[in-house]
């Protein structure tokens, strides 16, 4: 029985790929398909294991397209006992006890110092990342690929922070190269394949403003934000307060390549899909991951996400990418910036102006979005620069995609 059924998807699956353009259906993706995907900088999968932790790079050499770098010093019952600690500092983030606020801050330190003992340090030496680039260097790119509950740490500001405060060499991941994320190398590839839309295509940035939300506190920020990017980015289309609705929004979408959203998040753990981006008519007309996934935009460039936690979802899930973040990608966007938790308003209005600042060369052009994740991992160490001990508000941002 079992080897006639067999014969008979064999049979349909040959008859699919005969069809064009579906000769790779349900196929497993060549070596060579691999290694395109790793050109502008190798793709790093960390898996966890009760019996063994390891990590496989991707790279574009054609003579060791895949390296593995066993991992050693990584178990999964520390995984799940730091993603713990993780997620209590991230809870006790938001106390207004200012004694509980430094505990989690120094607990999420002591976080990202044993990812980088464990996982990130090994990894980058594997890579040859060993030391600072100079001022006259380029910085090198890696793409995090983590596997199951590893996807809830954040490899990309793994690291012993305090030693920018000391004259030794800082050992953490922003001090030796440009992080981005993608949840598969399918997705990457993907986001590659999409329409590179010009700059000087005509179409404005889309800037979404939501100073006051019914029903949530206000972001006093916000406002201020649109209008520090709207110099930037020269004649955007602004939807802000009442104007910025479900409707309003998804009309808009299709208009422009560039989108920020200025507005609050919700994440929904029992529910991923109903995650959301709060608009005016949030209540009645919630604008879903569910939603945005089915959307086809095509000449999507950046979605910008300035809104708490868009990158989050339940632990258990994480693996699968079910978050706003990912949704806009899914919707065609070659790159996002998203958040893992809760961040500060008037943090990420100061990341944000820094960011375009680099895309646009202080106004002077269209954004050239491809900088997006060197213009983000240098705001994100300039706030690092300023706010050591709070990495709370400097830890949470994300680049994922191109």
């Amino acid at each position: 029985m079992r080897g006639a059924a067999s014969a008979v998807w064999d049979a349909l699956l040959d008859r699919i790929r005969a069809r064009p353009g579906l000769a790779g259906f349900l196929a497993p993706p060549s070596v060579d398909g691999l290694r395109r995907q790793a050109e502008a900088g190798p793709i790093v999968m960390v898996t966890t294991d009760r019996h063994r932790c390891d990590a496989l790079i991707v790279t574009a050499d054609p003579d060791r397209p895949v390296r593995h770098v066993p991992l050693p010093g990584l178990t999964q019952d520390a995984v799940y006992e730091q993603g713990d600690r993780l997620l209590a500092a991230r809870r006790a983030s938001a106390s207004l006890d200012a004694s509980e606020l430094r505990r989690a801050e120094s607990v999420l330190h002591d976080v990202l110092g044993w990812l980088w003992d464990a996982a990130a340090e090994p990894i980058l030496a594997a890579l040859g990342h060993t030391t600072v680039p100079g001022p006259d260097d380029a910085w090198p790119r890696v793409w995090w690929c983590p596997i199951g509950v590893m996807a809830y740490l954040p490899l990309h500001a793994a690291g012993h922070h305090h030693d920018i405060a000391t004259d030794a060499a800082p050992r953490t991941v922003m001090d030796r190269v440009v992080s981005s994320y993608t949840p598969t190398v399918h997705a990457l590839a993907y986001a590659r394949r999409a329409p590179v839309p010009s700059g000087t295509d005509g179409r404005p940035a889309l800037i979404v403003a939501m100073p006051r939300t019914p029903g949530e506190p206000p972001l006093r920020g916000a406002d201020d934000e649109a209008r520090r990017l709207r110099r930037l980015l020269g004649d955007a289309t602004v939807l802000r307060k009442r104007h910025a609705t479900h409707q309003a929004v998804l009309s808009a979408l299709p208009k422009h390549s560039v989108a920020h959203f200025a507005c609050h998040g919700a994440t929904d753990w029992r529910d991923p899909g109903a995650s959301r981006l709060l608009l005016h008519d949030h209540a009645t007309r919630p604008l879903t991951v569910a939603e945005i996934s089915r959307l086809r935009l095509g000449g999507a460039d950046l979605a910008y996400l300035s809104a708490c936690g868009t990158a989050d979802t339940h632990p258990r899930l994480v693996d699968e990418a079910v978050h706003v973040t990912a949704a806009f990608q899914l919707a065609g966007f070659r790159a996002t910036v998203g958040t893992l938790w809760r961040i500060s308003d008037q943090v990420a209005t100061r990341v944000a102006e820094d960011v375009y600042t680099e895309l646009t060369d202080a106004g002077t052009r269209a954004p050239d979005t491809a900088r997006t994740a060197l213009g983000l991992h240098h705001a994100v160490r300039r706030v690092r620069a300023d706010l050591l001990d709070a990495p709370t508000l400097w830890a949470s941002l994300i680049h994922t995609g191109v």
